[in-house]
């Protein structure tokens, strides 16, 4: 019954950080915010894959993720979210659903269509990691991976896709060659600059079209905002387009949400 209860417990955390009606307006409107820069940047392509990723574990690239997802499909849109991190899944806690089947499954040879899943948002669907497979980079470098994304490109509107971090292993440098952007977060008081010019090198070696950063953990008590009106802002050092923020905190020493 103890181990029930955790579970439950657990399952209940992670749900609890992604966007709900009654959300708190910065958090909301921050994410609105970078919808709307994606949207602006990505309006002359054909279609949409965006690539989250970080330069290290424990940014909050996977809660951003998701709730990139949501308010997209609040427009909507028909969104499909993939866990692309087969090593440390962890899209599928926060939408209280199974990790498997999933990409791993599909990839060896598994219909997607009879693994997708829809999640309790509307137009939101949920393609999670799957068992974790001895080979995951080179699944993600197959054809069959690329004859996937063709695919499902034809079958959503917008496909969002939680990646390792970079540092980590190569498996976000591969997908970024095939998605039409890819977002960095990056995190307050935690990312190191030197690691994330590493990691912006990384990716312009490859030719990936980095739309920009998510600054999370920001400490808002710090700063006076009136009215929402500082949720994200044009700028920053290394900014290529938009610099935003999130209030994500729910995510510090957690090695599940990366």
């Amino acid at each position: 019954m103890k181990t029930e209860h955790r579970a439950k417990q657990k399952a209940t955390s992670h749900s609890s950080k992604v966007l709900v009606p009654n959300c708190d307006f910065i958090t909301n409107e921050s994410y609105k915010a970078i919808r709307t820069n994606i949207l602006h940047l990505l309006k002359d392509y054909d279609s949409r894959i965006i690539l989250i990723t970080s330069p290290y574990a424990s940014a909050g690239k996977t809660t951003s993720t998701a709730n990139l997802a949501i308010t997209f499909s609040q427009l909507g849109q028909k969104v499909l979210v993939i866990d692309a991190d087969m090593r440390k899944s962890a899209l599928h806690r926060l939408f209280a659903m199974p990790s498997s089947p999933g990409l791993s499954n599909v990839l060896t040879g598994e219909n997607h269509s009879d693994i997708i899943r829809k999640t309790t948002y509307d137009n939101l669907y949920l393609l999670p990691a799957g068992n974790v497979p001895q080979n995951p980079s080179e699944l993600l470098h197959s054809e069959r991976f690329s004859e996937l994304l063709k695919t499902l490109s034809s079958e959503y509107d917008c496909i969002f896709i939680d990646t390792p971090p970079v540092d980590a292993v190569t498996d976000a440098v591969i997908i970024s060659q095939q998605s039409t952007g890819t977002v960095l977060v990056i995190r307050q008081n935690s990312t190191e600059k030197d690691a994330l010019m590493r990691t912006v090198n990384t990716l312009n070696n490859v030719k990936a079209n980095i739309l920009g950063y998510i600054l999370n953990a920001v400490d808002y008590d710090k700063f006076s905002y009136k009215y929402g009106h500082y949720y994200g802002r044009y700028g920053g050092k290394y900014s290529s387009r938009y610099y935003s923020y999130s209030t994500d905190n729910t995510e510090r020493n957690t090695h599940e949400e990366e």
